[in-house]
């Protein structure tokens, strides 16, 4: 195996075991985070809502969720779980046969200079209507 695809594979495992302790730790209110925008100017900035948002999807409160953030509740988090799930079976895949298979993650950041342009465009794309809907929520 490419040594840095393995590198590239322990640091993506080392943040997914970060992220579910930080989910763990949110759920349970030992996390608590303020957005200096919204205290400061009373202006919700295009990420306003998304740890409320999560803590409620893990909490299978999805109507709750959209109320907080709809974009990332709708399209941004599940599309995140469908790639951390492709990319850590693809990991684990690799480690037990030895297959080269790159995942979507891997693509997208061009590990073995694969050119992958429709992903940074889809990627680029949803960016684009995250922002817009994170500046538009101030003005509805």
């Amino acid at each position: 195996m490419n040594k840095k695809i393995k590198v590239f594979s322990y640091i993506r495992l080392a943040i997914y075991t970060a992220a579910i302790i930080a989910a763990v730790m949110l759920i349970q209110g030992k996390i608590t985070t303020h957005c200096y925008w919204n205290d400061h100017f009373h202006i919700l900035c295009p990420t306003c809502g998304i740890t409320r948002a999560t803590i409620n999807i893990l909490m299978l409160n999805f109507s709750e969720a959209i109320r907080y953030h709809a974009v990332y509740t709708c399209i941004l988090f599940p599309l995140t779980i469908i790639l951390v799930i492709n990319d850590m079976y693809t990991i684990f895949k690799r480690g037990i046969t030895k297959n080269q298979k790159l995942s979507i993650i891997e693509k997208i950041c061009g590990i073995n200079e694969s050119k992958n342009k429709g992903y940074i465009i889809a990627i680029f794309i949803l960016l684009i209507v995250f922002i817009t809907y994170g500046i538009l929520r101030n003005f509805i």
